[in-house]
């Protein structure tokens, strides 16, 4: 059963057991929340960052369930870094999403 057509209790548990996230663009506001709330959720989070000290700012408010991951979403080899984190997280427990909050800004 879906959902809304569980009582509350199984949708709870359905909530919380789980898979891998991966959450682009989490060293702040949305992307930080959504990273830290998976992982407080019992979700495997896998958090792409752009810089170290944002990626142990987040390791420090959460579980050992969530590892980041340096990403600049304009270098390829990042990009590329980042997908094989992710295939290799889904051997473990499978990505059941992705939040894809990184972005750039293209002035012209």
């Amino acid at each position: 059963m879906l959902g809304i057509l569980q009582p509350p209790s199984e949708r709870k548990v359905q909530m919380t057991s789980k898979g891998s996230v991966i959450v682009t663009g989490a060293s702040t506001g949305i992307g930080y929340a959504c990273a830290a709330g998976l992982d407080a959720r019992g979700y495997r989070v896998i958090a792409g960052v752009r810089k170290q000290e944002d990626a142990d700012r987040l390791k420090a408010a959460t579980s050992d369930r969530l590892v980041t991951q340096l990403l600049d979403v304009t270098r390829s080899e990042d990009v590329a870094a980042a997908a094989a984190e992710g295939a290799e997280a889904a051997l473990e427990s499978p990505v059941v999403w992705l939040v894809n909050n990184a972005g750039i800004t293209v002035n012209g």
